[in-house]
């Protein structure tokens, strides 16, 4: 069975308990809320935030303009897209496959996230990543914002900021490959068979590998 939600100025709530193999929810300026399990899920949002709590999803395909995207206890079988344009990406307690997130000036925090790949872009944004694992490569870019990590980890790992910094601590070693043009670098030596390539024009970079 299938869902299908559109309003232009009240809010939109799917409880738990209810599974439908399609849903697409979109709102012009209330929020959107959903706690449903769903095959396929499209929310779009104007000016209001989207929130999915404690469900699981095949797929799932998030968008909104000023509003804040949450994720809390999610379970994402075959991977999905976040986009905002100011508002800020939230996603705690995640396990899916490929995920992308993209923001104009909008923050990115993830926290005890695991994805298959995890591709990441804001133009202004920051990017804060705590006990995040990419099975295979994580790819993180920002023109001004920072980013942070903390006990993150991946097969392979792309880490770019125009004028930010980049600093944190990986699980594992990695062979390094790290430059900036004019920020000062600290990174381990190569002890590991993954690579962690890091770069950034004006901010520092500094890395460690978790004990």
């Amino acid at each position: 069975k299938s869902l299908e939600v559109k309003v232009t100025s009240g809010d939109i709530a799917v409880p738990a308990g209810y599974t439908f193999d399609t849903a697409s929810l979109h709102s012009a300026s209330g929020d959107i809320a959903c706690c449903a399990e769903c095959g396929a899920l499209s929310a779009q949002a104007a000016s209001g935030d989207i929130t999915l709590k404690d469900t699981s999803c095949g797929t799932l395909s998030l968008g909104t303009a000023s509003g804040a995207v949450t994720l809390l206890n999610i379970k994402n079988e075959s991977g999905g897209s976040i986009e905002t344009a100011s508002g800020k990406a939230q996603i705690t307690n995640y396990k899916g496959d490929a995920l992308e997130i993209g923001t104009a000036s909008g923050k990115v925090s993830l926290e005890n996230a695991e994805c298959a790949a995890l591709h990441i872009n804001t133009a202004s944004g920051g990017v804060d990543l705590t006990h995040t694992v990419s099975a295979d490569v994580m790819e993180i870019g920002t023109a001004s914002g920072s980013i942070h990590f903390e006990n993150c980890d991946a097969a392979s790992l792309s880490l770019d900021s125009m004028s930010g910094s980049v600093v944190g601590t990986l699980n594992t070693g990695k062979a390094f490959r790290a430059q900036s043009r004019s920020g000062k670098v600290d990174v381990p030596f190569d002890t590991g068979e993954g690579t962690c390539k890091v770069s950034t024009l004006s901010g520092s970079i500094r890395s460690k590998i978790a004990k």
